[in-house]
C-alpha cells in the first residue's frame, strides 16, 4: 500500500504540492489501518514516514531534514494513523461481537425450537450435545449425573493426556439432572469467555425444556390417575345402579317361589321363572360389556381376520336377538354384489348387534327399523335407522364415549358401553362410525369397513 502511495506520488509530483503529495501517503496509512492490525498500522506509518521523506522533503533521496517543521509533520501521520487504527480495530471487534451474539442467538432460537417438538428427555439432551458440538467443533457428550451437589453452573474438570475438558450442569426441578461435557477441538484450543457464555446458555435452555419436560409428564400422570379414579367411580356406580334392579326381581321372584311351595298357579311360575331368565341376561349382558371393554382397551388383543360376507355377519346378529325382534318390523336393503370383508367376523358381528340391540333399547316397542348394507366408494358401509325420539342435538358424536347415555332420565338398563365397544372395535379394524338424527324422528347410526383390494377368487365345483 505504501509503494502504490509512493509511486502515485512520484508520478504526480510535478503537478501536485507536498500537502497533497502528504495526503496520498495519509491515504494509504488510512486504508491500512481499516484492513490490518495495530502493529501493521504502525509499520506503514513509519513506512509512509520514511518514503515522503526520503522522496519528497528537502534534500530529497536523503533522510535529512532541512526543515524541523516536517517533525511536526511526521507525527501528525503517525498519530492520524494510529488513532484510525484503534478506531478501525474497535469496530471490527464489534462487528465481531455483533455476528457472534447473532449466532448465539440463532443457535438458542433453533435449540429451543427443536426443544418445542419433543418431550423427551434423552431427545433434549441429545439436540443440546449436538447443537454443542456444531458450534464449537468440539466433541461434545452428555452424562447423567443425577446427584451432583449444588455449585457452579460450569466446572473446569482435567483430561487425559494433558487435555482439558469443560463440564456445564443441566438443572431442573431444583436439582443436576445431567451435565454437558466438552472436549477439546481438533486444535486443542481452550474454549474462550463467548463459546463458554454460549454453552452456559445452551444448557440452561436445556434446563428448561427438561423441566417443562418433567411438568408435563407429571401432568399426564396425574390426568390419567384423575381419568382412571373418575372411570372407577364411574363404573361403580354404574354396577351398583344397573345390577340392583335385576338383582332385586330376581331375588323377589326366587322368593316368591320357594314361599309359595308349590301352590302358585303354573302360568304364574312361568312369569316369574321366565322373569328370573330375562334379569339374569341383563346382568350377563352388562357384564359382558365390562369385560369387553376391559379387554380391548387393554391393548393385547389380536384380531382373528378372515374373509367374511357383511350381510351374513348381519343375519348372525339377528339371529341372537330374534326373541326382541319378533315384535319388530324390520327392512332389509342390500345392495347386490357385496363384497367381502376381510375382518374379525366375531367383532362386526358384535358391532352389528349393539348397533340392533342401541335401536331396540332407545325405541318404543312395535315402531319398525330400517337396515341397508352396501358399498360407497372403497368402503362398505352397515346402516340402521329407527324411528324413536333420536339423539340430543349436537350430542352426536359424544354417545361413543363411555359411559355416556342420550337419556339418562328414562332409567334404561346399561351403562353406557355398548357404542364405546363399537367404536373400539371399528378403530381396530380402520374403519368409522356415525350417528345422527333424522327427520322428523328418529336417529341413524351406520359404519364403514375399508375394503381389501385382493378379493379372494371363489374357485367353482
Amino acid at each position: 500500500m505504501i509503494g502504490v502511495a509512493s509511486s502515485a506520488s512520484w508520478l504526480l509530483f510535478e503537478r501536485n504540492d507536498l500537502v497533497n503529495t502528504l495526503m496520498l501517503f495519509v491515504l494509504g496509512s488510512s486504508l491500512c489501518a481499516f484492513y490490518l492490525s495495530r502493529r501493521a498500522t504502525v509499520v506503514a506509518a513509519l513506512a509512509s514516514i520514511a518514503a515522503f521523506d526520503f522522496l519528497f522533503v528537502p534534500p530529497t533521496f536523503s533522510f535529512e531534514v532541512n526543515d524541523s517543521r516536517y517533525l511536526l509533520t511526521f507525527g501528525s501521520l503517525l498519530i492520524v494513523s494510529l488513532v484510525i487504527a484503534n478506531l478501525a480495530a474497535l469496530l471490527r471487534e464489534q462487528v465481531r461481537i455483533a455476528r457472534q451474539r447473532e449466532g448465539h442467538t440463532r443457535s438458542l432460537f433453533e435449540l429451543s425450537r427443536a426443544f418445542a417438538d419433543t418431550h423427551d428427555l434423552d431427545e433434549i439432551l441429545g439436540a443440546l450435545s449436538a447443537r454443542a458440538g456444531l458450534e464449537l467443533g468440539c466433541p461434545t457428550r452428555i452424562v447423567r449425573t443425577h446427584n451432583i451437589a449444588p455449585g457452579p453452573s460450569h466446572l473446569p474438570i482435567s483430561g487425559a493426556e494433558g487435555h482439558y475438558a469443560d463440564q456445564f450442569l443441566i438443572r431442573a426441578g431444583g436439582r443436576s439432572i445431567a451435565s454437558l461435557e466438552v472436549g477439546p477441538g481438533p486444535e486443542l484450543r481452550r474454549i474462550g469467555a463467548d463459546d463458554r457464555l454460549l454453552l452456559e446458555s445452551l444448557a440452561s435452555l436445556a434446563g428448561v425444556a427438561v423441566e417443562r419436560s418433567l411438568l408435563a409428564q407429571a401432568a399426564e400422570t396425574e390426568r390419567r390417575r384423575a381419568e382412571m379414579q373418575e372411570v372407577r367411580n364411574t363404573l361403580l356406580s354404574s354396577i351398583s345402579h344397573d345390577l340392583r334392579t335385576p338383582l332385586t326381581v330376581i331375588l323377589g321372584s326366587a322368593t316368591s317361589l320357594l314361599e309359595a311351595g308349590g301352590t302358585i298357579a303354573a302360568d304364574t311360575e312361568r312369569q316369574l321363572l321366565e322373569g328370573i331368565a330375562g334379569e339374569a341376561e341383563r346382568m350377563s349382558g352388562i357384564l359382558c360389556n365390562i369385560l369387553d371393554m376391559t379387554w380391548l382397551e387393554s391393548g393385547a388383543i389380536e384380531l382373528n381376520k378372515t374373509w367374511n360376507d357383511l350381510e351374513e355377519l348381519f343375519n348372525a346378529a339377528r339371529t341372537s336377538l330374534a326373541i326382541p325382534l319378533r315384535l319388530r318390523e324390520v327392512s332389509v336393503d342390500v345392495a347386490t354384489g357385496m363384497p367381502l370383508l376381510e375382518c374379525d367376523g366375531a367383532m362386526i358381528s358384535q358391532v352389528i348387534g349393539n348397533l340392533l340391540g342401541n335401536a331396540l333399547e332407545h325405541t318404543p316397542e312395535g315402531t319398525p327399523l330400517a337396515v341397508q348394507l352396501g358399498v360407497s366408494g372403497e368402503h362398505a358401509f352397515f346402516r340402521v335407522r329407527d324411528f324413536g325420539p333420536g339423539l340430543p342435538p349436537g350430542k352426536e358424536e359424544e354417545v361413543f364415549q363411555k359411559f355416556y347415555q342420550a337419556h339418562p332420565e328414562a332409567h334404561r338398563s346399561g351403562m353406557g358401553l355398548g357404542l364405546s365397544i363399537c367404536k373400539t372395535i371399528l378403530n381396530l379394524h380402520g374403519g368409522e362410525i356415525h350417528a345422527r338424527n333424522h327427520q322428523p324422528a328418529g336417529a341413524e347410526f351406520w359404519f364403514s369397513l375399508p375394503l381389501s383390494p385382493h378379493q379372494p377368487s371363489v374357485e367353482a365345483s
